[in-house]
């Protein structure tokens, strides 16, 4: 109980309600009912809270702590889901730390199914939560037992991971999923499920077959120059694709940087839409590789502009920044070679 109420200030600080009902609700498995009818653990809770003149959201917090028990069960709400949340991250972490981590078909500790709770608490309730922070909260409350830990926070998050991806397949294909979902760079849940709405919506419009070509293109281009330059030089354009380009960029970055500050992934994809005819006349009528160097190593950067706005499309912050980092910008959004 103490562990879950660590867990619960942590996810929604100094709600006292939330906090008293962690400590309450196990406190129905020592009664002589719950011991007959085990079936009854959390309901017989919520009846305990009641005969107690405990709040009405305490004794449903209690009761649906343990949902949802498959996938057929309903998800908790309110602080309900708080608790919930707490309790499955708490169980799963300190039972894969013991080593009992689901292989093949075995799963004794029903461990697959706490982790597919988890997602869905937090996808049905839009929970913003920081799954790599939840996980290392929840670790953190088992130190005492670290030089005995067989697993690791990252391994867990790994997991948990994987059954993201085997939950989301249902509604996404897989190399959608597999292009979008990536724990270490987007922790927020809730936000991949957006990002996966846009960009599956986009891929549906005729916009994004024109995008992706130049994507993989300029990736290829760029790939040699990785490192090697940091910032446009306007002087050195020779034509007016280039010129265009850049320009369009320059106008409609902060535009894009909004919409995804607001988390419109849709509007951000839509301005990145009116790029094509552009982009396909920079790749149509400009060889990047040339004789002047100075001219050869500005081009790959102009290309690179390119390249990290169809890559940001879907990111909090759309930057431009060092050659060298562009394919890691594209790792922190979606592996789009994969689509």
């Amino acid at each position: 109980m103490r562990r879950v109420a660590k867990i619960v200030q942590y996810l929604l600080p100094n709600n006292e309600n939330l906090i008293k009902a962690a400590m309450l609700c196990k406190s129905d498995i020592v009664s002589e009912v719950v011991g007959e009818f085990p079936n009854l653990q959390g309901i017989m809770g919520y009846y305990y809270a009641k005969y107690e003149s405990l709040s009405e959201d305490i004794a449903v917090a209690i009761r649906d702590h343990y949902k949802p028990q498959g996938p057929s069960d309903s998800c908790p709400t309110s602080i309900a889901a708080f608790l919930a949340l707490a309790d499955k991250i708490d169980s799963l972490c300190g039972l894969m730390l013991a080593g009992e981590k689901p292989t093949g078909s075995k799963d004794p500790f029903a461990l697959r199914r706490q982790a597919l709770g988890i997602v869905r608490i937090i996808l049905e309730n839009k929970l913003p939560v920081n799954i790599v922070e939840l996980v290392g909260v929840a670790v953190d409350n088992y130190s005492a037992y670290k030089d005995a830990n067989l697993y690791s926070a990252k391994q867990i998050v790994e997991f948990l991971e994987d059954r993201v991806r085997h939950f989301l397949k249902d509604e996404y294909s897989l190399e959608l999923v597999n292009a979008v979902l990536d724990l270490k760079k987007e922790q927020n849940l809730t936000d991949t499920k957006i990002k996966l709405d846009s960009l599956q919506e986009f891929i549906a419009g005729g916009s994004y077959a024109d995008l992706i070509v130049a994507y993989k293109r300029a990736s290829n281009i760029v790939a040699g120059f990785v490192g090697k330059h940091t910032t446009i030089n306007e002087s050195l354009f020779d034509n007016d694709y280039e010129k265009n380009l850049y320009n369009f960029l320059q106008d409609y970055e902060p535009k894009i940087k909004a919409e995804i500050m607001e988390k419109n992934y849709a509007g951000s994809l839509k301005m990145l839409a009116a790029m094509r005819s552009l982009i396909a006349s920079f790749f149509n009528n400009v060889m990047v590789k040339v004789d002047d160097q100075a001219v050869a190593n500005n081009r790959p950067v102009v290309v690179v502009v390119v390249v990290v706005v169809v890559a940001k499309q879907l990111q909090l912050q759309l930057q431009l920044q060092l050659l060298g980092k562009t394919k890691q910008l594209f790792d922190q959004i979606a592996k789009f070679d994969q689509l």
